[in-house]
């Protein structure tokens, strides 16, 4: 199974510099801009299935991708959600900055924000995801004989926590410092070897369209 994942475009929140959490969000010009040129780049690629967060950044970044795509039916799951920031949401960065990690993040993997989630809730979510679509679609893979290929528009902090869940896997400790970029996509060639699941980076935080 061939695994895309892509971060949604800038957000007028992301040039404010306030937390969005679970709150919708709104592409800026930039964002726009941005999605666009991820649109054509995806078009080349034929996807078996689609999923989005149910927020709207990503349902609006969805909406440039699907014109490509337009026999897929999108699924849009709660579980690909930005890290819900609680009593944060839609507040200033700066005015919480000494309570948080330099990636504006809780301080520990395990702290929650007040009222909110901890990386470690997203890390759950991410798992619980990953073993669905195994299921789904590793099952159909094998049986047809013909590699799928998913893509999945989500966020920063679901993205981080994936590659901290891959970490994991490979027994190794995770990061805090990982930087993905607005529209940034990230392919995992998935595997099942004597019922042990390998991912092998195919790409890795890919920008490369916005310089087009």
């Amino acid at each position: 199974m061939l695994l895309y994942l892509a971060r949604h475009g800038e957000t007028l929140a992301n040039i404010s510099k306030r937390m969005q959490g679970h709150t919708g969000g709104e592409l800026s010009p930039l964002g726009i801009e941005q999605v666009t040129k991820l649109s054509t780049r995806l078009s080349e690629h034929k996807f078996d299935a689609i999923y989005s967060s149910d927020l709207n950044r990503c349902i609006q970044t969805l909406s440039y991708i699907i014109k490509h795509h337009g026999t897929v039916e999108p699924i849009y799951d709660s579980r690909l959600r930005e890290i819900c920031s609680g009593d944060y949401e839609d507040q200033p960065f700066a005015d919480y900055a000494h309570l948080l990690n330099p990636f504006g993040f809780p301080a520990t993997r395990d702290s929650p924000f007040p009222g909110g989630e901890s990386l470690l809730d997203v890390n759950r979510r991410v798992k619980n995801f990953f073993d669905f679509l195994i299921n789904r679609h590793m099952n159909v893979q094998m049986s047809s004989n013909e590699e799928q290929k998913i893509l999945v528009v989500t966020h920063c902090g679901f993205i981080m926590e994936f590659l901290n869940f891959l970490l994991e896997m490979k027994g190794e400790s995770p990061r805090e410092d990982w930087r993905i970029q607005n529209t940034a996509v990230f392919v995992f060639r998935i595997t099942i070897n004597d019922e042990k699941v390998n991912a092998e980076i195919v790409t890795f935080n890919d920008a490369s369209h916005l310089s087009n």
